[in-house]
């Protein structure tokens, strides 16, 4: 009887959690195919994962190793065991990312309700709430980034480092090293996760960084090993181009880079500065350090060398979560100091104070959700709105439009595209790779092939590493789009004569929207 009370007190929680994740799940999944439009690193994983399928491990031309491009192989894997189940493509990507988004939403509820009694199972469904209609947290996961992968793992994190801040127990502890080393096989982001681990296990105990650190690297290194018997020279070479990107920059820049990335993240999104005063207010204490050091250590780690804004905010996707855990205590905390302070002055005023104390309360409550709630309506509103037409995004200028990429697919369906080259960038590039028999490469690929640095690869990767000669001399068509016209011509320096080579000589045989298709004159 008593069983049967609990589970009774518990239905409308379960059926609100159940509305929750239904709702995460239409924000995320609805028209997700070619809304946003495709971007270049979900073309990057495509080819990587197909390549996958085929046996082979390759990135269009190139081979061996993909740690020169910064990509672990977890995520690859994982997509390539999905796309054998429902097909290779863009719907498959973002159909995996999305589902791992409102995996995160449970997540982050089960996080949230861990450590809050029973009667206060509404904050953790208040927690999931606004994650699951957070504007950055649904975009970024109808994006088919890897990072997706890394916001469960981020959140088992924060509950085993709790627990073992809370009963000292070391498992807990061992537990999370684990999870943050296999992340690390996902994206090397999860380094910063690795030493945030590692700082408190040195609070805790310096002799538990001894084989706690060994531990961490344990994925890495079983990984590391297959790469260094297979492809010796590619896993030396990658990791020392990869290491270099990520040091060797002056200390008062590494400074001024943190500066600007706070600076640009409080400002240019309400959520973050809610989230960074909310995340002080976390009860238990023990969760709200958790969440102070896996959301703040990042920011100063990766935020170092690199942007964590505008174009680079996937950087910061798989700390959403502890965000919005930290948007949902201020809110939480506030609600109830505004509402408190509401009837004290109710209670001064002539035609409200004589009215009962239930009264007083709705009337408080009221004004409470007015506050945050015309706000959370707008927002909603405007996503959804975004969801069925076009979502508006910061990186539209790089992206292609789904229809533009349908049309120049099935240009080159219609041509004899058997042993071709096609250099393109990979937002469009891997669709040409996955539906036509034509060879790919990016024009990056051919810029270091003939000798010069592109942001991506170095001029001096070895040419054995290429499959095939990924050069405009042996290239049949050429594929122009807007991330090389507004990234790659203004980055890149051989990117413009390469652009300028094309433009100029080549023939423009296909346009759709801003694809431009030049052939081999």
């Amino acid at each position: 009887m008593i069983a049967f009370e609990r589970i009774v007190r518990h239905i409308p929680v379960m059926f609100a959690f159940c509305a929750i994740l239904l709702l995460a799940g239409y924000m995320r999944f609805m028209h997700v195919a070619d809304n946003p439009a495709w971007y270049t690193d979900e073309g990057t994983h495509i080819s990587i994962a197909h390549h996958l399928l085929q046996g082979r491990v390759q990135y269009f031309a190139v081979t061996d190793s993909m740690l020169v491009f910064a990509r672990p192989p977890l995520f690859h894997a994982c997509l390539a065991v999905v796309s054998a189940i429902l097909g290779e493509g863009i719907a498959t990507l973002r159909g995996f990312t999305a589902g791992l988004g409102v995996l995160a939403t449970a997540l982050v509820f089960m996080l949230a309700y861990a450590f809050y009694p029973t009667r206060k199972a509404g904050f953790a469904l208040w927690v999931a709430f606004l994650y699951a209609v957070y504007p950055q947290a649904i975009l970024y996961t109808r994006f088919g980034f890897s990072y997706a992968l890394l916001t469960p793992l981020v959140l088992l994190i924060a509950l085993l480092l709790t627990r073992h801040i809370q009963t000292g127990r070391w498992n807990s502890l061992a537990l999370a090293g684990i999870l943050a080393g296999i992340g690390l096989l996902g994206d090397i982001m999860m380094g910063a996760v690795i030493i945030v681990v590692g700082v408190f296990s040195l609070f805790r105990s310096p002799k538990m960084v001894i084989w706690l650190l060994p531990l961490m690297a344990l994925p890495f290194g079983i990984y590391a090993g297959i790469l260094g018997l297979l492809h010796p020279s590619a896993l030396f070479f990658d990791l020392n181009f990869t290491l270099n990107r990520l040091g060797g920059i002056p200390i008062t820049r590494q400074l001024n880079t943190i500066a600007e990335n706070l600076t640009m993240l409080l400002s240019t999104d309400l959520w973050f500065p809610l989230g960074m005063v909310g995340i002080f207010l976390i009860r238990p204490p023990a969760l709200r350090v958790v969440c102070i050091a896996l959301l703040l250590l990042p920011i100063i780690i990766i935020g170092r060398t690199v942007a964590l804004f505008h174009l680079s905010l996937y950087y910061m996707s798989p700390l959403f979560p502890l965000l919005i855990l930290g948007v949902a205590s201020l809110t939480w905390t506030g609600g109830a100091y505004v509402i408190s302070n509401a009837m004290m002055l109710f209670e001064h005023m002539r035609y409200i104070q004589k009215m009962p104390i239930r009264v007083h309360e709705l009337l408080a409550g009221g004004m409470y959700m007015l506050l945050i709630g015309a706000p959370l309506f707008f927002i909603n509103q405007h996503m959804l709105n975004g969801i069925h037409t076009r979502i508006q995004t910061a990186i539209d200028p790089f992206l292609v439009d789904s229809a533009d990429g349908e049309a120049v697919i099935a240009y080159f369906e219609a041509q004899d595209t058997a042993d071709k080259l096609i250099l393109a960038s990979p937002s469009i590039g891997w669709a040409l790779e996955v539906y036509t028999s034509a060879h790919v490469a990016d024009w990056q690929m051919h810029i270091a092939y003939i000798g010069y640095d592109a942001v991506h690869l170095p001029h001096d990767l070895p040419h054995e590493r290429y499959a095939f000669i990924p050069t405009v001399d042996h290239a049949d068509y050429v594929v122009i789009d807007n991330i090389w016209r507004n990234w790659g011509n203004v980055h890149i320096p051989q990117a413009v004569v390469l652009y300028q080579t094309v433009v100029d000589t080549w023939e423009l045989v296909y346009r759709a929207g801003t694809l431009d298709v030049y052939a081999r004159p």
